[in-house]
């Protein structure tokens, strides 16, 4: 899957892009690692009771010239993306899910698209 100037989750109405401010400090404060390929990636668990490895997770890559990215949910093994807005326990996991975008937001690394 090639990065992208805009896209969201699968299942989530809202459109997301990097935004204009983003710096590589910011990322790497927020908790993103280097990739071998010189990119950025960033896994939250979004079922803290489960812990990362057996928990759905939020998961954002950010190319290394900070224009494209992928984001997506995937499941504990990453193999396959999960919607979760039709999931199960859909209310914990968009409120973890939320606030996990709503950081990126605030520290100004993501911008949600008005249509």
């Amino acid at each position: 899957m090639a990065f992208l100037k805009e896209c969201s989750v699968l299942g989530d109405v809202n459109k997301y892009e990097l935004s204009n401010n983003i710096k590589k400090y910011s990322l790497r404060d927020v908790g993103f690692i280097l990739t071998n390929a010189g990119g950025f990636l960033l896994e939250r668990s979004l079922e803290p009771d489960k812990g990362i490895n057996h928990s759905i997770k939020f998961k954002i890559l950010v190319n290394k010239s900070l224009d494209g990215f992928k984001m997506n949910n995937v499941s504990s093994s990453g193999n396959s993306e999960i919607n979760i807005f039709t999931h199960k326990d859909a209310d914990l996991l968009i409120e973890q899910y939320n606030y996990q975008i709503n950081e990126l937001i605030d520290r100004e690394i993501l911008k949600r698209i008005e249509e």
